[in-house]
């Protein structure tokens, strides 16, 4: 059964505070942190999310990035290697063994002791631009749909390192998370 083959592993926990990057308040730059980080319905713990228009709210509460997208970013882009880490993308959750091919938009995931509902596709903004000196990361990441997903959170619950992410219920299957990106641009 597909279902049961469908899940991974939280490599890293990452939240960030307001500062300025390059003329605007951001929270975009984040790190890992040790230990176990509760996740409330608007997000983790200890994090910030400046610009709710576009990022936060219950249905982006919680950005989760594959790792494994980390080594086709340092491959393709560099001179950006070292911004290429858990964290380095502003994402909450760095998972490896999942990724946007096998997410279904209202797919139901176990992570550590939250339960997390995937609801659609990042959508490459400005900021990232901002963050790496240079348009062509958000457009790489755009055409590449190498984005990660936003979840809202269904049951608040702490994470941390090394949990494991398990499927719990099965979204639509008429819409996977990678169809949603496509055709979608940077706002």
């Amino acid at each position: 059964m597909i279902e049961a083959q469908i899940g991974g592993q939280v490599v890293a926990v990452s939240v960030g505070a307001p500062a300025a990057l390059v003329g605007v308040l951001s929270a975009f730059v984040k790190a890992p942190v040790p230990g176990r980080v509760e996740i409330g319905r608007l997000g983790l713990f200890g994090d910030t999310q400046v610009n709710r228009r576009v990022h936060g709210g219950p249905d982006k509460a919680v950005y989760i990035y594959p790792a494994e997208h980390y080594a086709i970013w340092r491959e393709r882009l560099p001179q950006f290697a070292a911004l290429f880490a858990p964290g380095g993308l502003a994402e909450n959750l760095t998972i490896a063994g999942l990724d946007e091919a096998q997410v279904l938009v209202d797919d139901v995931f176990a992570v550590g002791g939250a339960e997390l509902q995937a609801t659609m596709p990042r959508i490459p903004c400005g900021t990232i631009a901002r963050r790496f000196g240079s348009a062509e990361v958000g457009r790489l990441m755009r055409d590449a749909n190498l984005r990660g997903f936003y979840c809202r959170v269904l049951c608040p619950g702490p994470v941390a390192a090394g949990d494991t992410i398990r499927l719990v219920r099965r979204g639509d299957a008429a819409r996977p998370i990678v169809n949603e990106m496509r055709g979608r641009g940077a706002v």
